[in-house]
């Protein structure tokens, strides 16, 4: 079994075609380096791998992706305890696309984690504000 592995990926925002038939498998401990110019799919191939393109309007898939053999889009897996498994470094302030990051960390939640209080769809604890703001 694959640590990561992608079947046959294909993405659309809205309309245009981000990803083609996208078929990797990655097996544990190995290193992977994505490479090519600005917009052909880089970000949005890594973003699949913890379900960020969820936030992104018009975002469509096709295909697999199975992490440890789990399809990680299949009806029931909960986006935020995958976020807590397969995490993200991002290049930009953005926490999560379209959110600042002071407004995902101070985000309350019904939810609770071993951090404190999570966002509800990203999975950020409120301790983060409270750390980069001085705020409860």
């Amino acid at each position: 079994m694959y640590k990561i592995e992608t079947r046959r990926v294909s993405v659309w925002y809205g309309p245009h075609k981000a990803l083609d038939a996208v078929s990797l498998a990655l097996e544990r401990n190995q290193v992977l380096a994505l490479i090519g110019p600005s917009g052909c799919g880089k970000s949005t191939f890594l973003r699949l791998l913890n379900r960020m393109n969820d936030f992104v309007e018009g975002f469509r898939l096709e295909g697999q992706v199975l992490i440890d053999g789990e399809d990680i889009y299949a009806p029931g897996v909960d986006p935020v305890h995958l976020r807590r498994r397969v995490g993200m470094v991002l290049p930009e302030a953005n926490a999560v696309p379209f959110f600042h990051l002071r407004e995902c960390s101070l985000r309350s939640a019904p939810a609770k984690s071993a951090q404190g209080v999570s966002h509800p769809r990203a999975g950020l604890s409120r301790p983060l504000g409270k750390r980069l703001y001085g705020t409860k």
